[in-house]
Formats: C-alpha cells, sequence, structure tokens
C-alpha cells in the first residue's frame, strides 16, 4: 500500500462465513463465530497492523457489516438474527426458503437487545481504532426474512412503519446514532441510497456497483451510481471498477488506469469536491495465501 501511495485500509474484519475479531466484551463472537480455532484474530494481531499501518502513513478503518452479512454473529448470540418463516404462520419459526433466505438471518431491527449489544461492541470497536471513521456496511441486507415474519410485520404496524425500507431506515438511524454517541464518524456502501433510505448528510458513501462486475444487466455504469449519490449531497468513495478481484481475459491494469472517479458529471465543482477517492478492494472468495499478494 504505501508503494502505491494507498493511505487508507478498509478493513473488511467480518461477514457471514466468520467473526474473528478479538471482542472482549462479548468473546463468545470469536468462540462460535470464527471460521475455525485457527482463523482467529489475536489482540496483538489487531494492535500490530494498527502499529504497522501508523509506521507507513495508513490509517485503518474497520468495518463491522450490519445488517446484513451477519450469519457469524448468530452463532454466539441467536436472538441477534430474524427467525424467518418458510411455511407461513403455520410452519413456524427457522424454516428456510431457498434461495429467498435461510432459517435465521439479518440483525433483527425490532428487538431493543439488538442495540444494547450493538452499543457496547461499537463502543468497544471505536476504542479499539483510533481512526475518526467506522465501516458500517449496510450492504445487502435482503428484505425476505424480515416479510416472512408476522412479529415484524406486527410490530412495524404498532409503529406506524409502512413498508421494509422504512424498516431498515429505523435501523440504519439507530445504528448511526449509536456510533456518533461514542464521538466516531461512519462509512456506508451504497445500497440505503439505491433504496432510498433516508440517510444523515453526514455519511460517506463507497459505490461498489458497476455494470462490469455484475450478471449481464443487473447494474448500472458506475457513473450512474456516482450521479445519484453526490446528487443526495453524500460524500462518495469509488470502488467499483478496482476491483481486484474481478479478473478479466488480458491486460485489466489498463482498464484500472483509464478511470478518473470525477468523469461522471459535468455539473460545478461542488459536485466534483464530494469526490473522496477510490478504493482497491479484494474479495477472497477464490483468493488466499498463496496468491493474494502477487494478485494485489
Amino acid at each position: 500500500m504505501s508503494y502505491d501511495k494507498l493511505n487508507v485500509f478498509h478493513w473488511h474484519v467480518v461477514d457471514d462465513q466468520s467473526f474473528p475479531y478479538p471482542s472482549r466484551t462479548f468473546p463468545n463472537l470469536t468462540e462460535f463465530g470464527a471460521y475455525s480455532p485457527s482463523h482467529r484474530y489475536s489482540r496483538n494481531d489487531v494492535t500490530r497492523i494498527i502499529r504497522e499501518a501508523r509506521l507507513r502513513g495508513i490509517r485503518v478503518i474497520p468495518e463491522f457489516d450490519t445488517p446484513g452479512h451477519t450469519h457469524s454473529w448468530g452463532k454466539a448470540l441467536p436472538k441477534l438474527l430474524t427467525p424467518c418463516w418458510g411455511d407461513g404462520m403455520d410452519g413456524g419459526p427457522y424454516v428456510p426458503n431457498y434461495p429467498l433466505h435461510g432459517a435465521a438471518e439479518v440483525i433483527n431491527p425490532t428487538e431493543e437487545y439488538t442495540y444494547q449489544v450493538l452499543e457496547t461492541l461499537y463502543g468497544e470497536i471505536v476504542q479499539d481504532f483510533p481512526d475518526e471513521y467506522v465501516h458500517l456496511g449496510l450492504d445487502e441486507a435482503y428484505h425476505a426474512c424480515w416479510k416472512s415474519n408476522f412479529e415484524i410485520a406486527d410490530w412495524m404496524s404498532r409503529h406506524n412503519i409502512s413498508d421494509y425500507s422504512r424498516l431498515e431506515e429505523y435501523y440504519i438511524r439507530r445504528l448511526t446514532d449509536i456510533v456518533t454517541s461514542h464521538g466516531a464518524k461512519y462509512v456506508i456502501w451504497q445500497d440505503p441510497v439505491d433504496k432510498n433510505v433516508s440517510i444523515s448528510k453526514d455519511s460517506l458513501v463507497v459505490v461498489w456497483k458497476d455494470s462490469f462486475n455484475g450478471p449481464p444487466g443487473k447494474f448500472h455504469p458506475w457513473q450512474t451510481y456516482m450521479s445519484r449519490v453526490t446528487a443526495k449531497g453524500h460524500k462518495v468513495v469509488l470502488a467499483s471498477p478496482w476491483y481486484l478481484n474481478v479478473i478479466s481475459y488480458g491486460q485489466d491494469w489498463r482498464r484500472y488506469y483509464v478511470i478518473e472517479p470525477t468523469n461522471f458529471t459535468d455539473s460545478d465543482q461542488s459536485t466534483r469536491r464530494l469526490v473522496q477517492g477510490g478504493e482497491a478492494t479484494v474479495w477472497t472468495e477464490y483468493i488466499d495465501g498463496t496468491n493474494i499478494l502477487p494478485l494485489v
């Protein structure tokens, strides 16, 4: 990173498959949620990464993604996740309905217990990481499980919440209030903007979608998303053209090199100033310790 003059390490710490982070307040998250006993970070790992980054002028921004991508959280704290009803009310909870949803998934936004856990956990995260920003994720929070659960529908009715995007908005507001109460700012993926969820103007948004990265016809060109995010007045970081794990035949570097993050608008400089930079991401479904360094 220092060779390439990259000055922020966005550390995607946890996901559906694993919770390797060594929480002091919820040690069972690592005990039960890590991929294996050998796939856990130690306290020394965390402090060493932050220290080595600082010596090279690199900030470390951790990402703890919610409300989706949280299956591993439920291994230790099952009450956090939403029970899915796959066969309607007669079938009972914890019934998968593939490919729409599993047996339990996506953090339950209607339980006060959820916010008690998040209050404690994010307080710990802010203490552990000195950077002013924490990445909150908020991507790919699919609503199918929420829709299957009649208790959530009843809660929404009692709280005058009309649809599931507004329920997601309620969760985001509660979470961002928690994070800011601990003195941190936050980064999010673009998904809430795509769903027209109301988010604070202070949100720093990362654009990750692009027609090159997804299945044919699924996504628009990245310029479309950059225009949508900046039109709402949000500061933005562009990531989608530089997904290093998306391999094509030929010279990928040519495509990476010609991208200019501000080339999406002809408007005045105030819009261009909302662009904070770019981000090169590498996701590791098909990458491990044998090939990650030469690829990057």
